[in-house]
């Protein structure tokens, strides 16, 4: 079933599209959105984590990602640095940018590179099959995986 995460192109405008209402389901909290676009099979590669497989697995993720950065008010954007496809595989590497503001009135900024491969399913769908990511620079003490700082930012 077709959604507004449904890339059927793999192109610079749809890639683009993707990322603005891939932005807007993490905001409104839809894990399952989130998750629809993986394979059933799809990996999910995190920094300072076990290798996440399946939908499901994926799904449980985002759903503990999502409450963490809502409770911290936390931004997210992506940025396409690169997109490739070759018949029915190809890649993306992004850059995504976590800012989390702090109880001071101060904001921390993580950095993330990620590459995702992509396969297009025989409904014609893109998915993500592999999704890797790593961050350009080590998390502080007392912080701990997606950027959220215990003690500093809201209890959680």
């Amino acid at each position: 079933m077709p959604t507004a995460l449904a890339m059927t192109t793999f192109d610079k405008q749809s890639s683009e599209q993707f990322g603005r209402a891939y932005e807007k389901t993490f905001y409104d909290g839809d894990y399952i959105a989130m998750a629809s676009v993986y394979t059933a099979d799809a990996k999910l590669l995190i920094e300072d984590g076990e290798i996440i497989e399946g939908r499901e697995a994926i799904a449980d993720f985002w759903k503990a990602a999502c409450a963490r950065a809502q409770k911290v008010q936390m931004k997210r954007s992506i940025r396409d640095d690169e997109l490739e496809s070759s018949g029915d595989l190809g890649y993306k590497r992004n850059t995504v940018t976590l800012e989390i503001p702090t109880r001071d009135g101060k904001t921390v900024t993580h950095v993330i590179k990620s590459i995702t491969v992509w396969k297009r399913e025989a409904d014609g769908v893109w998915r993500i099959v592999q999704d890797i990511s790593n961050r350009n620079a080590p998390l502080d003490p007392g912080q701990f995986a997606y950027g959220v700082a215990l003690g500093d930012q809201a209890k959680a």
